[in-house]
């Protein structure tokens, strides 16, 4: 399912997206409600939003009841989850199982056939099977070894002024660190999203929902 997690402890904000990647939900990151407020800008400017909005509690005190008055007003079909430091990783993924076994509210829009996506990954098997994968729904793929490399591809003149649809890696990189690359690149394109690579075989990395990504 397609959840936002907003949390602003750096080390708890990549165990808790890495342990849902593992748990193949498809997370976007926030570090703020600031920070959300303008992701979910977006996602109703596609008629789109996440299924869950996962919120770490100690950012409740700081603005987090009016955040949750928006959310219910804009995005409806969103679930609430509070999640508080002593509560396990096993009891979330738990919690949001359940909430994906209910029938969707979502309205569905015409797909879109290829996405453009950028994928970041230093080895060279896993990097050719995650292509592959990805490949298989004609989605236009973009590989690069390491951070400098997509640097260096986002600045090409095909995805100035776009981006691409998705920026597919892992957490921790060769060079610097995935979420501090996809924070960079969504302040140029702030429509991408991010979808975290974890995951131990390609072929149980999906991507979102190809209506929530198509523009």
């Amino acid at each position: 399912m397609d959840v936002l997690l907003i949390e602003d402890d750096a080390a708890r904000r990549v165990s808790v997206a890495d342990h849902l990647a593992k748990c193949h939900h498809r997370v976007t990151i926030s570090s703020s409600i600031r920070e959300a407020r303008e992701i979910l800008q977006f996602a109703a400017a596609e008629s789109e939003g996440p299924e869950a909005v996962i919120v770490s509690e100690g950012l409740l005190p700081r603005g987090g009841q009016a955040f949750r008055e928006e959310l219910a007003e804009g995005f409806p079909a969103a679930s609430w989850v509070p999640l508080p430091h002593d509560r396990s990783m096993v009891w979330l993924s738990d919690w949001l199982e359940k909430v994906a076994g209910r029938p969707s509210r979502r309205v569905s829009k015409a797909p879109t056939p290829r996405l453009d996506v950028l994928l970041i990954e230093a080895d060279d098997k896993r990097r050719r099977a995650t292509c592959d994968h990805l490949s298989r729904y004609g989605d236009r793929v973009k590989a690069c070894r390491s951070i400098a490399e997509a640097t260096e591809a986002l600045a090409a003149p095909a995805w100035r002024g776009k981006g691409p649809h998705a920026i597919v890696s892992r957490v921790g990189l060769s060079d610097g660190c995935g979420i501090n690359f996809f924070l960079s690149a969504k302040k140029r394109f702030p429509r991408t999203r991010w979808i975290v690579s974890s995951a131990l075989h390609s072929e149980a990395l999906r991507l979102p929902d190809r209506t929530t990504l198509s523009r």
